[in-house]
């Protein structure tokens, strides 16, 4: 797989100083509310202003914990001001009269079902069909929401590795670039991608698309709280074209658990 990279990225891997302007610049209004339900939500955000990481980072698996802690938080908050749009049932998808409705089944106009958060995947193969991304283990991911049993890279949302020294910023863009092929490799409806690596207390956000690989300036969790907040909530908040997914495609889960895709074209198309 490497081969294939480093063929593909060859000159074609590009800093943005305006990144985070560009890509990452929510709605200000949505962001205060973010930032203080992060407060309600975390009291060391909320006492010092800042997010809690440990002291001395001696090994990466130390940072696992505590970064899933803040982006969880950060995702429940951007969840809370900004509920995402329901989606629709699959086509596949029956309705079962003698079930009684569940929590996640409420027919109201506001209620927004349990959305899924981060989960440490650092020891999680995750089913592929490719023998080349078949042991690679993002130590982060966002999956998007399916059942357990339905994980797979058709349904990986936002991948993130974590390095316990900044120094290691290449050797984490390496492995996010592997993480990304193997997204484009099983996501026919994804055009781009966005990631994060954090390296030490430091983290980079990272764009991919099918042509090469934009990162912004590196942002100090912990020294500038607020401004990471601010960015990643922007990144979570996205609609799912602007996150990369195609609206011209459909998809539901078949009997397999994977994707069945639908390409909605306009009538136009059908005129003779």
């Amino acid at each position: 797989m490497d081969k294939y990279i480093e063929s593909e990225l060859h000159n074609a891997i590009f800093h943005d100083p305006n990144f985070i302007d560009r890509f990452l610049s929510g709605d200000a209004s949505k962001l205060n509310r973010v930032h203080k339900e992060c407060q309600r939500l975390d009291s060391n955000y909320c006492n010092n202003d800042q997010w809690k990481l440990p002291p001395v980072i001696r090994t990466e698996k130390s940072l696992y914990s505590p970064v899933l802690h803040i982006l969880n938080t950060i995702k429940e908050a951007v969840d809370t001001v900004s509920p995402p749009t329901p989606i629709n049932i699959p086509r596949n998808r029956k309705s079962d009269s003698s079930n009684p409705l569940t929590s996640d089944d409420d027919p109201s106009d506001d209620f927004v079902p349990e959305q899924p958060m981060f989960i440490d995947t650092s020891r999680y193969i995750i089913p592929s069909d490719q023998a080349q991304t078949r042991l690679i283990k993002p130590d982060l991911i966002l999956f998007e929401d399916v059942e357990d049993n339905q994980r797979h890279w058709e349904h990986v949302r936002m991948p993130i590795e974590i390095k316990k020294l900044a120094g290691y910023h290449k050797a984490a863009m390496k492995q996010l670039s592997r993480y990304a092929w193997a997204v484009f490799a099983h996501q026919l409806h994804r055009g781009h991608l966005y990631t994060m690596m954090v390296c030490s207390t430091e983290a980079t956000f990272v764009r991919f698309d099918r042509a090469g690989i934009l990162y912004s300036h590196r942002i100090d969790i912990r020294k500038d709280s607020k401004a990471f907040t601010y960015a990643f909530a922007s990144l979570l908040m996205l609609d799912r074209t602007d996150q990369g997914y195609d609206p011209a495609f459909t998809c539901d889960i078949n009997e397999y658990n994977r994707l069945n895709y639908y390409v909605d074209l306009p009538t136009s198309a059908f005129e003779t």
